[in-house]
């Protein structure tokens, strides 16, 4: 069945038509792929990573999807945190599943990750629900150094994974 799945949205990428029917149920069928996530993962992951939302449209996943794989799949955000934490994952559950330092790590590495651009640009508003998450003194020892100094590293323009395919 998964593959099934797969291979319909892979279909479904091709066509415009199809794809404006399939966009304004977004919704629905990831919803519908939360089995896949239970029972599939490896699949679940594969059409995860390889389809996105259009840019910004900030369609992530629900707070259970995000509880779920922060608690069973922990490995899949630490392989690609910056796509899971800028784009894929509800932010307010995935901090809670963090430490302040690994908040803090994340924020930092939003800041760098130019190659998001597409999905998320690091604004206060946007950190907040992370930033939340790390006691008041090293907050505002990192709003101060990402949003006032912008001293944080070099920009990274070439992401270290593949990212993906951003549907229209």
């Amino acid at each position: 069945m998964s593959r099934s799945v797969q291979k319909y949205i892979d279909t479904v990428t091709k066509s415009e038509k199809v794809y404006q029917i399939f966009s304004s149920k977004r919704s629905k069928y990831f919803n519908a792929l939360k089995l896949i996530l239970k029972t599939e993962p490896k699949i679940y992951f594969e059409i995860l990573e390889q389809y996105c939302d259009s840019p910004r449209s900030n369609h992530r996943l629900s707070p259970k999807a995000t509880k779920h794989i922060m608690q069973k799949h922990k490995d899949k955000y630490w392989a690609k945190p910056e796509l899971y934490g800028g784009a894929l994952l509800h932010l307010p559950t995935l901090a809670r599943y963090l430490s302040g330092g690994e908040v803090s790590d994340l924020v930092l590495r939003l800041a760098r990750a130019q190659y998001l651009a597409p999905w998320f640009a690091l604004t206060y508003k946007s950190a907040e629900p992370l930033l939340k998450r790390i006691n008041k003194k090293e907050r505002t020892i990192l709003v101060k150094q990402i949003f006032k100094d912008k001293s944080f590293g070099d920009l990274i323009y070439i992401a270290p994974y593949p990212l993906p395919k951003i549907l229209r």
